[in-house]
């Protein structure tokens, strides 16, 4: 099977809103390191701090303003659900065959555009948000969560801060 393309998606607000016509750009886990440089070790390498990352800032880019957006300029915690169909090519077969991508996110918008008007153009607003949560589910199977709020650092099915938590007092 032959990962080909998204063939197409859609963004909905908390409530399962329709939110529109929209690109989005996910975040980059990107994690907090520190170089390891004790005695002993021939360099510096950089080694994460197991499920903490720095700033991870999702972009949505809608082409125009209408009333449910400005919901977005609102200074709290937002959720969005990504439903996206994969196109995959089966090279056994010779068909098309499609899984479905899901991606939760929730976080707090750091830039909300109100856009530009130009005749016959889109306004072409990009938000910003500081992404406190992410989940992305392949074909139904979790392939990814992070809640920076709550110790959650899952995966590919491996919570790599359980034992955190655990040691926190925190379950």
């Amino acid at each position: 099977m032959i990962p080909d393309k998204v063939n197409d998606a859609r963004i909905y607000y908390e409530n399962n809103a329709l939110l529109g016509v929209a690109t989005i750009e996910l975040p980059d886990l990107e994690y907090v390191t520190e170089k390891l440089d004790p005695f002993g070790i021939a360099g510096e390498p950089e080694v994460p701090n197991i499920g903490h990352f720095k700033d991870l800032t999702a972009k949505v880019k809608f082409r125009t303003i209408y009333e449910d957006l400005t919901k977005l300029a609102e200074p709290k915690n937002h959720q969005l659900t990504v439903y996206a169909d994969i196109q995959f090519f089966n090279n056994v077969s010779g068909e098309f065959e499609h899984k479905q991508l899901r991606i939760v996110l929730k976080g707090i918008p750091k830039k909300a555009p109100i856009g530009k008007l130009e005749k016959g153009k889109p306004q072409e607003q990009e938000y910003e948000f500081s992404v406190n949560y992410i989940k992305a589910e392949l074909d139904g199977r979790e392939v990814l969560e992070i809640d920076i709020l709550n110790y959650v650092c899952k995966i590919n099915g491996t919570d790599y801060l359980s034992q955190v938590r655990q040691n926190l007092g925190m379950s």
